[in-house]
């Protein structure tokens, strides 16, 4: 019998898990249990609606009190059987569907759907990974499908004024995310953001609408309205397709009639359903070898003649592949460096949507969401949680103008402080990159830039905007109230400014009254920027969760082939030919898309695509001899091979 564990971050087989807590190898013979038990699992083709919120909290969904929880030895788990190959799923789960952040779910096999949770997203992405791996081991190595849905849920119009509604979203007939509830009065609004990877193959979107019904008049606390209905091949683009939709409902008369007339209610929806051809990981080689030698050369010549959007495409598909090749902190110092020498102007740093700047935002993204979380959540929600009024603009403020002026002050020293402490527990992989432009300006005889090429990394592009809009960054639910938003929006201005380095004046004077405040934390502001640009003096242990093995490498190349072979053509025939040989070999991968031509290697017999980091070189003598143990193992094929998924207690 084979046990298959937890991907470790210095290998590439998901059979051996490193507890980061005790830093001790886990044995075979220690493995017992994987996931929590549950006496009653959640059935995802359930209405969350349905299930009792006090259960959500519940010991039978496994919750999380650091960022280490399911990777913790200490863990009580239940094994999972995976030796049904093909009826056994893993997916991501939408924090709606739970009322909790960072949980996926095992669908099929015996015991049916279960729901478990995890401390942080690149927790979660370690753990689907490894399953999948174990279901599925030489899936990069044969073609395949991803599929992607991101979907936006504005408005409705035409429902039954002063009652509260909300929308669930379901892929055929599984229930994939639900909104918040919101109270129809001359606007019904949402405005919430879903973003599903890999789902799987479907046909319909179906969104549900709902009223909330008072306690006294219903027993059932919900009433459904109706129901939209999208066919998947109507939102299968590359652009996103916005549309009102009937809500349609099982009874004919459901209309609204006002001044006898029937009215159907809408509901505003922006979708799009992506679908990516994967070829096996060997086809692509020699386009990878290509871009790791050559990423400064294709982004200088592209970006004069591609638009915003394959900007940001390129951006985050070159960082994703870059990061997972250990190479995200010098591609983003060479392109950070060439955004420099084209604008000119340091002040202009990553305040235009180039190349650098899409591909910063998607690496900021990648590796300090849970960073952004915990410096911020505490007070945003206590902005948006408490009833005060930061209105400091005599022409709109109502109150007193003197009270609001000291709120707003106090909700900017409470979030200052926050982002200043958060230095002590600053992403690992954002710190090296920052030193990493500080050290290159310095080569440069340009360290007068280092702080405002930071701060523009840190606050104009992450914190700030995170601020503004918490919804997008995964720090609230829904969207604030108008008065919580403006008191974001004039925290996050005054931040911003600090990082500056610069005063109020002229247009925005009514924020002078900050400029004192603005004075006196400048220094602190630059010993923030020094802190988390600095290599620590004893560097630490890198943390399984910083491994970057979790992600599709073989998708971001079949995306960036796509993108890459449009771009090319934009450009004149001499400038092509200086980034050859890449069209080349773009043709050759295009060509065994359309022929099939190509074998299906098992892993063996393939070179891997993923580079050794200093990580993975300079592994201990235990990794190495648990390494030939494994391989020792996979030798006896004589064997039945049962496929569990373990995690490891003392």
């Amino acid at each position: 019998m084979r046990r298959l564990v937890g991907v470790a971050p210095h290998q590439l087989h998901p059979y051996w898990v490193r507890s980061n807590s005790n830093k001790r190898i886990i044995q075979p013979q220690d493995l017992r249990i994987f996931f929590s038990k549950r006496s009653n699992p959640l059935k995802r083709t359930k209405s969350v609606t349905k299930l009792e919120r006090t259960k959500r909290g519940s010991g039978g969904l496994r919750g999380s009190r650091s960022h280490e929880s399911l990777l913790s030895s200490h863990a009580v788990m239940s094994s999972i059987d995976l030796s049904c190959t093909g009826a056994v799923g893993v997916a991501p789960v939408h924090q709606s569907v739970l009322g909790r952040r960072h949980c996926f779910q095992v669908r099929g096999g015996p015991r049916g759907e279960r729901y478990y949770a995890c401390g942080s997203r690149q927790e979660r992405d370690l753990w689907i990974y490894s399953l999948r791996k174990s279901i599925s081991p030489n899936a990069e190595h044969t073609r395949h499908t991803d599929n992607s849905l991101k979907m936006w849920i504005y408005e409705a119009k035409n429902l039954q004024p002063k009652k509260k509604y909300f929308c669930e979203l379901h892929l055929d007939k599984a229930l994939y995310g639900r909104t918040s509830v919101k109270l129809q009065t001359d606007l019904l609004f949402w405005g919430e953001y879903f973003d599903f990877p890999d789902v799987p193959d479907i046909n319909v979107i179906t969104v549900n609408v709902f009223r909330e019904v008072e306690k006294k008049k219903k027993r059932d606390k919900h009433m459904f309205v109706g129901s939209v209905k999208i066919p998947i091949h109507e939102v299968t683009s590359r652009i996103f397709s916005e549309d009102w939709y009937p809500i349609l409902s099982e009874k004919s008369n459901d209309s609204l009639n006002r001044n006898g007339k029937e009215v159907t209610p809408t509901l505003r929806i922006k979708c799009r359903f992506q679908s990516t051809d994967i070829l096996p990981i060997n086809v692509y080689a020699d386009f990878l070898e290509y871009l790791k030698n050559n990423y400064k050369r294709v982004c200088e010549t592209l970006e004069p003649v591609i638009g915003v959007k394959a900007k940001e495409d390129i951006g985050q598909a070159l960082v994703l592949l870059m990061h997972a090749q250990g190479l995200a902190g010098a591609f983003l110092t060479d392109v950070v460096a060439l955004d420099l020498l084209r604008v000119g102007d340091q002040r202009l740093t990553f305040r235009g949507n180039s190349l650098a700047t899409k591909s910063m935002e998607a690496f900021l993204k990648l590796t300090g969401e849970q960073y952004l979380q915990d410096t911020l959540s505490a007070p945003i929600n206590e902005i948006i949680q408490s009833d005060r009024d930061c209105e400091v603009d005599p022409t709109k403020a109502s109150g007193s103008l003197q009270r609001q002026q000291a709120s707003l002050r106090a909700a900017v020293r409470s979030a200052w402080q926050c982002i200043y402490e958060s230095h002590k527990h600053f992403p690992q992989q954002l710190r090296s990159c920052f030193a990493t432009f500080r050290e290159r300006l310095q080569q440069l005889g340009r360290q007068d830039m280092a702080d405002n090429l930071i701060s523009a990394s840190i606050f104009l592009r992450f914190l700030c905007p995170a601020i503004l809009s918490p919804s997008l960054f995964n720090i609230t639910n829904e969207l604030p109230s108008a008065r919580a938003t403006r008191n974001l929006t004039l925290v996050a201005k005054t931040l911003q400014t600090l990082a500056n380095f610069t005063r109020f004046q002229g247009k925005e004077s009514f924020m002078e009254f900050l400029n004192d405040f603005l004075e006196q934390e400048a220094p602190r502001m630059k010993e923030f920027l020094q802190q988390i640009s600095t290599r620590p003096e004893h560097a630490a242990p890198e943390s399984i969760l910083d491994w970057a093995g979790y992600i599709d490498q073989g998708k971001q190349l079949s995306i960036l082939h796509i993108l890459l072979s449009e771009s090319i053509s934009k450009l004149p025939e001499a400038r092509q030919r200086e980034l050859d040989p890449l069209q080349h070999i773009l043709d050759e991968i295009t060509k065994a898309k359309e022929s099939n031509n190509f074998m299906q290697h098992m892993p063996h017999m393939c070179p891997s695509t993923h580079a050794p980091t200093e990580n993975q070189e300079n592994r201990n003598p235990e990794d190495m001899a648990m390494q030939v143990q494994h391989q020792q193992q996979q030798q006896q094929q004589h064997q039945p091979i049962q496929h569990q998924a373990q995690l490891a207690q003392p």
